[in-house]
């Protein structure tokens, strides 16, 4: 059956791919690198050298250390005792046709670079090779090619393809035909592993399946199994953040990773990088997270974003597992983009909703939608960049090997996709550019703020109507005896503390959906670490101490560089136009006063309309595994952001 039977969604050239056999270094080679994992399967290194032997190996064997998780250590020995008997048996004269890659082409195969003994550089005859030794030789050739040329192609011009592809050729010793290189350059839904295995099945006459299960034969496969506990919202202890902590087995677009969740992905100018995964934000480090984060909004803080962590309020008791990624320069290890980032057991807390595509995807498809990978703020529908880059790096030039990342990460562990949420406004014109994201719309309502110079400035963009509608409402506070106090830095005491959580439950509680994701100790841990980044609006008694005894409500809000977060508000006492004094006209008023561009006041509420906030677009994108799924959920974007676009048309 061809691969084109086998995968419908998928047409592959027909054009045939010729791979050269094996010479016997390379057979020892092989035979070497199966040891050496063996020895890493046996923890039979320090970290050190462990992290030595894999680096080598991912540079020697591009895909070869997916192995270490999916083989059995019984299958790692037996394959290397099996070459070491076929090179036992003796060297035999070449055939006729020489193998095409060059002695220089084999030192760049052999780990560490070593250049080939020429007395053994002969060939053993077809017959004499399992099936199982072509593949793997061919897979890791097919690998490294791939690798090469498809950042090469995307650079390239057209008149420059038929140069590459003849010095791919030159270099790998496999000829690919101008059809095959199109599908190099752009991987159907960015799976660069696809291809290598459909290269495969054309020259071995192989499905891509068949090809796969001879190069990853699964007796290991309850190694790096993995799963959610959906009733509980646990992502099982032994799924797939475990896996990335104990060797950080992922492959990004077919490269390979180190034993901290370290990938080397396909880069831009021929940059290697690694592709990691850290489940604690601690693994990172507050001073490099912070260096990334810059001007970024407070909830991107280290200290926001590991008060989370450390409370229990992101954990797999709660079906939120962290799993931040990072890609790094391989050289320096220095990270060059950082991202929070989650594997989900339910949708909740994400204010993006697809619990219908989850719906359709189990019932309707059959296939399992959590765990899923979110790259967000969790619990927080506010924009900002979702991406940290290093000062003097381009996200655009690193973007395509980040993603490639994370598709890899999706596939290694049967996630049914990434879904990025909120980004800015800058980053999701990158991220659209992106052809395997699907691009999804949604509406909040923002204060834009122009430049007013005082609220009566701001009423002037309003009718006359409108502009007596909101003085009545402000005036509405005095005449029920009612002030506002804003409260930040050293006035956020432990009194604060349980004021602001207990106004937190109050609206959890009134309301059916409300669910409580934060508790009194994450509250405490961000008062204690960030209060100059949080701001306190408390509607008190006229005439009341300042930032001492019992609020009315209140609102807790972040202040940015450049905007202002409305995040949580609560009523002890339900008074007339409370609420968008709170919650509303204070946070403009402040806009205005410290000179922020912008206000957030939280999702939802087309009551804010009428009251100076703007409808205003916030993209999210998302990238899914199962081709099936896909199609459908396109189609429902599509008709979705036409209709948004139609209502503020209207608007």
């Amino acid at each position: 059956m061809s691969a084109a039977s086998e995968t419908p969604a998928v047409s592959w050239p027909d054009d045939e791919v010729a791979l050269p056999l094996p010479r016997a270094e390379e057979l020892g080679a092989l035979a070497d690198k199966y040891r050496r994992l063996a020895a890493l399967r046996q923890q039979k290194n320090s970290a050190a050298d462990a992290r030595q032997a894999l680096r080598e190996l991912s540079q020697a064997f591009p895909g070869s250390l997916r192995e270490i998780d999916v083989l059995a250590l019984s299958t790692l020995e037996a394959r290397a005792a099996e070459l070491t008997a076929l090179l036992e048996r003796g060297a035999v004269q070449p055939p006729n046709e020489p193998s095409s890659l060059d002695k220089d082409s084999v030192a760049n195969h052999l780990p560490g670079g070593a250049e080939p003994d020429s007395a053994v550089s002969e060939m053993l005859p077809d017959a004499e090779l399992p099936l199982w030794v072509r593949a793997v030789h061919g897979y890791h050739r097919v690998m490294a090619l791939c690798l090469w040329l498809k950042p090469a192609l995307r650079r390239a011009s057209a008149d420059q393809q038929a140069d590459l592809l003849q010095e791919a050729s030159d270099r790998f010793g496999v000829w690919l035909s101008p059809a095959w290189a199109q599908v190099v350059r752009t991987p159907p839904e960015g799976r660069l592993n696809t291809v290598v295995f459909a290269l495969l099945d054309a020259a071995l006459g192989l499905t891509p399946n068949a090809a796969r299960g001879v190069v990853f034969p699964m007796e290991a496969g309850a190694h790096c199994s993995h799963g959610a506990e959906e009733s509980r919202g646990v992502v099982e202890a032994e799924g797939a953040a475990e896996v990335v902590e104990a060797r950080g087995a992922v492959e990004a677009e077919g490269a390979t990773r180190e034993p901290n969740g370290a990938v080397e992905a396909p880069a831009p100018k021929q940059r290697e990088l690694l592709f990691t995964t850290h489940e604690r934000l601690s693994d990172i480090g507050r001073e490099t997270w912070e260096r990334l984060r810059g001007a970024a909004p407070p909830m991107l803080s280290y200290d926001w974003l590991e008060a989370l962590e450390d409370t229990g309020c992101v954990s797999r008791r709660e079906g939120w597992l962290p799993m931040h990624l990072a890609l790094r320069d391989a050289a320096s290890h220095e990270p060059l983009v950082l991202a929070p980032a989650y594997l989900k057991a339910h949708s909740q807390g994400e204010f993006v909703f697809d619990q219908g595509w989850a719906q359709f995807c189990e019932q309707r498809l059959g296939a399992p939608y959590y765990p899923k990978l979110i790259i967000a703020v969790p619990f927080t529908p506010a924009t900002g960049p979702r991406l940290l880059v290093a000062p003097g790096e381009s996200l655009s030039a690193l973007l395509p090997a980040f993603m490639g990342g994370v598709m890899a990460l999706c596939e290694r562990f049967e996630l049914s996709g990434a879904h990025l949420l909120f980004p800015s406004r800058e980053q999701a014109a990158m991220l659209s550019e992106e052809p395997a994201l699907i691009e999804r719309h949604g509406v909040q309502f923002h204060f834009t703020n122009p430049g007013y110079t005082s609220f009566e400035d701001f009423l002037g963009r309003f009718s006359s109507k409108r502009r007596n509608q909101i003085r009545r409402e402000r005036r509405a506070l005095v005449e029920q005896g009612v002030e506002l106090q804003v409260c930040g830095g050293a006035e956020l005491d432990a009194e604060r503390v349980d004021e602001a959580f207990e106004l937190y439950l109050t609206t959890v509680r009134k309301f059916y959906w409300g669910r409580q994701y934060l508790n009194r100790a994450f509250f405490e841990q961000v008062f204690q670490r960030m209060p100059s980044a949080l701001q306190v609006v408390r509607a008190v008694p006229r005439g009341s101490p300042h930032a001492r005894g019992r609020a009315l409500a209140g609102a807790i809000n972040l202040v940015g560089e450049e905007a202002l977060y409305g995040r949580y508000w609560g009523a002890f006492r339900e008074l007339r136009h409370l609420h968008f004094n709170v919650c509303y006209y204070r946070g403009v008023e402040h806009c205005i006063e410290a000179g922020l561009r912008r206000f957030e006041p939280g999702a939802g509420g087309e009551h804010k309309l009428a009251r100076g906030f703007d409808p205003t677009l916030t993209p999210s994108f998302h990238f899914l595994t199962d081709s099936r799924l896909r199609g459908p959920v396109m189609d429902h974007v599509a008709r979705e952001r036409e209709a948004i676009r139609e209502m503020l048309e209207e608007r």
